[in-house]
C-alpha cells in the first residue's frame, strides 16, 4: 500500500459505525476503505449511513483498499481485499450483503495483491496490483459476470512492482497508472507484450490515486484543458492531455493525499488524506467546497468511490438507440436545459449545417454505426415515429450533430460530432408530447 501500513480493525469503527442495513445509494453516496476489512458509507453531506463489512475469512484478516461502482443497472460496490488477494461483490440489494468473492490467483497466474479496481463501458472490469512476482500479470481484466478474461503484464513501473492506481480512458483501451513513485505511465493494453509505457508526467513527490477527467471540465481553467488529476502525497496535481501540470490543490495540514474522485456532474474532486483522515470536495478552482472526517486515526483510508462518479472509461450509454441535439444548441446552451427529444425537437435544435428539412425528426436515432459509437461515427433514424426507451437513467449520453440529411430510402441520418453527458430533467416520457429535456454536464468527446 505504498507509504501506508497494513493496520487492523481498531476500536473507532466499531463504535461509531452500525452494523450493515438497508440504505439505498442516491448518486453522491460515498464509500471509503477503512482498512479493517470494511467500506464506510456517507452520504453526500458526509453524515455516516452504513458500514459495509466486506471481509471474508483468510488468513490475513482481511485489508480494504479501492474500489468502484458496477456500470448499468445494480451498480454493485466491488472492493478490493489487499492482503487475501480477492475482490469482493458488495450487493446493492437492500442489505447490502456480499454477492460474490472473487480469487484473483485462481486461474490468473499472478501472486499479486489487489489495489485498485476499475470499470470499463461494457460492465468488464480491471483490477490493478502490486508485488506480484518479476513476470507475473499486474493488471487482470474480467467480464461483468466476474469471469477471468485476460492478464497484462506491464514492464514498466516504480517503487512497487505493478499497478497501484489507474484509470481506463474513453478508447477502452487506454490506461493511466501509477506504481507508487514519482510517475504516471501511460499504457495500450492492446500493446504486444513486454511492451514499455510512456512516460505521461514524471517529478512527482509519491502518487497514488489518479482520475482522468471529461473534457470540458473547468479544473484547467478557461477552455477546459484539464485532463488527469493526480493525488500526490502532499499536493493534487492536473495535468494536461501532453503532461504538463496547468493546476494545483491543496490546503495546510494535509500532507497525505491518497484517494480520488470526480463527483457526479464532474465539477468536483473528491479526495482523501491517509494522514488526517479527512475527505475533502474541491471546486474546479482549487477551493474548498465541503469536507468531513472518515476516520481520526492515521493510515486508514485507503480507497474511495462515489455513485455516480464522473469517469472517461464509464459512459452512461444507451441499451438501444440514442438521443440527439444540434451542435449549437449544444455549445450555448450553458446552464440551460436541452431539448434531446419530443413533438418541438426542430424548433428547439440549431444545426450549423441545417437539418434539410426534417421536420419529422423527433431527436431519438435508433442505430449507430458502432455498437459504442464515438465522435465521427453515424447515426440513423427510420422514417416514421421512431421509438425511445421508455424511460431513461437520470444521466444518459447524448450524440451532438451538425448537420441532419435525407437517406434514399427516407431515414434520416448524420454524422456524430461530440458526445455530451445530459442529466435528465423530470417529465421525460416516450410519446413526442412528453419531451425529455436536460442539462449538459460533461463531454465525453468532440471534434
Amino acid at each position: 500500500m505504498g507509504l501506508v501500513p497494513m493496520v487492523l480493525a481498531g476500536a473507532w469503527i466499531g463504535i461509531l459505525a452500525p452494523a450493515a442495513q438497508a440504505h439505498t445509494w442516491p448518486p453522491g453516496t460515498i464509500f471509503a476503505a477503512t482498512s479493517s476489512g470494511q467500506y464506510v458509507q456517507f452520504n453526500a453531506a458526509g453524515a455516516l449511513e452504513d458500514t459495509l463489512n466486506t471481509f471474508v475469512s483468510g488468513p490475513d484478516g482481511g485489508f480494504t483498499a479501492g474500489c468502484a461502482l458496477s456500470p448499468g443497472g445494480a451498480q454493485n460496490l466491488y472492493t478490493t481485499d489487499f492482503p487475501d488477494k480477492r475482490v469482493i461483490v458488495m450487493s446493492s440489494g437492500a442489505t447490502h450483503t456480499v454477492a460474490a468473492s472473487i480469487d484473483l490467483t485462481a486461474g490468473t497466474g499472478t501472486t499479486g495483491r489487489p489495489e485498485s479496481v476499475v470499470f470499463a463501458s461494457n460492465g468488464d472490469f480491471y483490477v490493478g496490483l502490486v508485488d506480484a512476482n518479476p513476470g507475473e500479470p499486474n493488471l487482470l481484466k474480467y467480464d461483468k459476470n466476474n469471469n477471468f478474461l485476460a492478464g497484462y503484464t506491464l514492464v514498466t513501473t516504480d517503487e512497487r512492482l505493478g499497478v497501484t492506481w489507474f484509470d481506463l480512458a474513453a478508447d477502452q483501451h487506454t490506461i493511466y497508472y501509477t506504481s507508487t513513485g514519482p510517475n504516471v505511465w501511460k499504457y495500450d493494453l492492446n500493446s504486444p507484450p513486454a511492451t514499455p509505457s510512456t512516460l505521461f508526467a514524471g517529478g512527482m513527490e509519491r502518487a497514488y490515486g489518479l482520475r482522468l477527467l471529461q473534457g470540458g471540465n473547468g479544473f484547467g481553467g478557461t477552455g477546459g484543458t484539464g485532463f488527469l488529476a493526480v493525488a500526490d502525497t502532499s499536493i493534487i496535481r492536473v495535468f494536461d492531455a501532453a503532461g504538463t501540470q496547468i493546476n494545483s490543490f491543496d490546503i495546510p495540514g494535509h500532507d497525505g493525499w491518497f484517494a480520488i474522485s470526480v463527483v457526479p456532474g464532474g465539477a468536483k474532486l473528491a479526495a482523501t488524506d491517509f494522514y488526517t483522515g479527512d475527505l475533502v470536495k474541491f471546486n474546479a478552482d482549487g477551493t474548498v467546497a465541503s469536507s468531513f472526517n472518515i476516520s481520526p486515526d492515521p493510515f486508514r483510508v485507503n480507497g474511495l468511490c462515489v455513485k455516480g462518479e464522473v469517469t472517461t472509461g464509464v459512459v452512461p450509454l444507451p441499451s438501444d438507440g440514442f438521443f440527439v441535439i444540434g451542435d449549437v444548441t449544444a455549445a450555448n446552451a450553458g446552464s440551460s436545459s436541452v431539448n434531446f427529444w419530443g413533438s418541438q425537437w426542430e424548433k428547439k435544435n440549431t444545426l450549423s449545417l441545417g437539418d434539410a428539412g426534417n421536420n419529422s425528426f423527433k431527436g431519438f436515432a435508433e442505430r449507430t454505426s458502432q455498437p459504442t459509437p464515438t465522435c465521427g461515427d453515424t447515426f440513423i433514424s427510420k422514417g416514421g415515429n421512431s421509438k425511445p426507451p421508455a424511460v431513461v437513467p437520470g444521466q444518459v449520453a447524448v450524440l451532438v450533430t451538425k448537420q441532419l440529411t435525407k437517406t434514399g430510402g427516407g431515414d434520416t441520418a448524420g454524422v456524430i460530432s461530440a458526445i455530451v453527458i445530459v442529466q435528465v430533467d423530470p417529465g421525460y416520457g416516450p410519446v413526442p408530447g412528453t419531451p425529455g429535456t436536460g442539462k449538459i454536464v460533461s463531454v465525453y468527446c468532440s471534434i
